[in-house]
């Protein structure tokens, strides 16, 4: 039985040696020279993936621009802040009316997880997705809400003056409450995004705008270097609502980009007797925690359109009444760092969800902060007569982005005219946009043959601009420009190029 099995082992070692010195006497590089170039590369750099991205506006005609980038294109600071990165998407489009875009981009074929990203209000951003196995890509922001909000804690908190939650400068809403995240339960049933020209100059006048100064060197203009009139004293410019006649009034978040945890609420005073303390005043808790559920770092707790119905508070009847009547005037107060997102030690006294001191309030009534400083504006929409854009700034930039919100009242023209007005955007949508490609191209010279293969007899650096309509994001123009980096080769080269498309579709060239 042993000389058996030692027959068949000394077979094996004899087929394996056999096998061995048969791969030894293969020529792998004539194989690679005679063989199909498929069989061991398929020279595919780029993949083309089916992009499917539905943001689910309930706003009628609201088209927005977006981008598709192979890495976070925001940078975030020690300080908290955050900013854009200067890097180019790896691509971009506009979507329909609807918020949906359906279609394919070609990208470079090692990549498997993007950032969507877009500027537009009412859009989650930037998100990190990833390419499906069959290299698709969907989006669907309903259901990214949805998602979201189901992982985090749901259990709401008791808000009562025994339990401390929040500061006593503070008052509740009736029957109002909020979760660990900061999200109302007092929020209306239904979305309420306003129409989209008023989201689009929302954005416009919010916008932050990187230019070089005559040194070269970067810097953003917001809203207090574009529209200086707002805060040069050259307008009579208040950033509080005097309600002209009675009517209901509404708080809808739209946006915020601030790294801190902001509380946001309001107060009435007579509209002939401003307060001159902020004892004056009866502050009322709107929005523990004005930041959107997509926040990038940290704890979010809204959605663009989720809104609150304020409530008048009576000092002669100590009750809350559904309308605001005429000649009193309704101001706003955030709280800086207010809402407790994280505990910060094992003996803090503070509970997440709690409203705490923070970095303190500030005011829409000027003489009520510092320095009479501005934290506020706000701006009328003069086409609905309803709608007033309120911006408001925690800290030191003064772009009056921290919390974006508007107000909508029940009735047509119940706020005073003299509010200043929402400027109008004159390109809600740009008629075209632009997305440019650039890489180096390296030749073998002696292509199909193998030559030396070292990709570097001749080298170009290249530039393609795109240019596209807004409307159906087919391409309107093209410009390749070509640099030559380098000459490896002993042969005369040319170079040339072709593009994949009929001649019919070209204009000209």
């Amino acid at each position: 039985m042993k000389q058996t099995i030692l027959k068949y082992l000394m077979i094996g070692v004899l087929v394996i040696s056999s096998i061995s010195c048969m791969d030894k006497e293969r020529d792998l590089s004539w194989e690679r020279r005679h063989m199909p170039k498929e069989a061991y590369f398929d020279f595919n750099m780029i993949q083309a993936v089916a992009l499917n991205i539905n943001y689910c506006f309930k706003s009628d005609n609201y088209r927005v621009l977006f981008d598709i980038y192979d890495q976070d294109p925001i940078e975030y600071s020690a300080d908290g802040t955050v900013s854009q990165k200067d890097i180019e998407p790896i691509y971009r489009a506009v979507t329909d009316e609807e918020g949906k875009f359906s279609g394919e981009m070609n990208i470079p074929a090692d990549i498997s997880e993007v950032w969507l990203s877009s500027d537009y209000l009412a859009t989650a951003s930037p998100l990190k997705l990833t390419i499906d196995d069959s290299r698709r890509l969907s989006f669907n922001q309903d259901a990214y809400i949805t998602a979201l909000r189901s992982q985090t804690a749901s259990k709401t908190r008791g808000v009562t003056v025994n339990q401390h939650t929040y500061l006593k400068e503070w008052h509740v809403l009736p029957d109002a409450d909020w979760d660990n995240n900061g999200r109302p339960t007092n929020l209306e049933p239904k979305i309420n995004i306003p129409p989209a020209d008023v989201l689009y100059n929302i954005k416009y006048v919010f916008r932050k705008v990187t230019v070089k100064d005559e040194n070269g060197k970067s810097k953003v203009l917001n809203i207090s270097q574009n529209y200086p009139e707002f805060f040069d004293g050259s307008i009579k410019m208040t950033s509080d609502i005097p309600i002209v006649n009675p009517t209901e009034v509404s708080l809808v978040f739209i946006n915020s980009s601030a790294a801190w945890y902001n509380t946001v609420g309001y107060y009435t005073y007579p509209t002939n007797n401003p307060p001159q303390s902020a004892s004056d005043i009866k502050q009322i808790i709107a929005f523990p925690n004005t930041s959107p559920v997509y926040k990038t770092l940290g704890v979010g707790a809204l959605v663009c359109g989720e809104e609150i119905k304020l409530k008048y508070w009576n000092e002669e009847t100590q009750e809350y009444e559904d309308k605001f009547p005429a000649g009193v005037t309704i101001g706003w107060c955030l709280q800086g760092m207010g809402f407790k997102s994280k505990l910060t030690s094992e003996t803090d006294k503070d509970k997440v969800g709690d409203i705490i001191k923070g970095m303190g309030p500030r005011y829409s009534t000027r003489n009520l902060n510092t320095n009479n400083t501005q934290r506020t504006i706000s701006l009328r929409d003069s086409q609905s007569g309803q709608i007033v854009a309120v911006g408001f700034e925690d800290n030191i930039d003064f772009d009056y982005a921290d919390a974006i919100f508007y107000i909508h009242t029940s009735e047509k023209n119940a706020i005073d005219p003299a509010l200043p007005a929402l400027p109008e955007d004159p390109e809600a949508i740009p008629e075209q946009y632009k997305i440019s490609y650039s890489g180096t191209l390296a030749f073998e010279d002696l292509w199909p043959k193998l030559g030396d293969y070292d990709m570097n007899d001749v080298m170009v650096k290249y530039t393609s601009t795109m240019t596209r309509n807004a409307l159906d994001n087919r391409i309107y123009e093209i410009e390749d420009k070509f640099i030559l980096q380098h000459c490896g080769g002993y042969l005369q080269n040319g170079f040339g190029y072709q593009l994949h498309s009929s001649q019919t579709a070209i204009s000209r060239v």
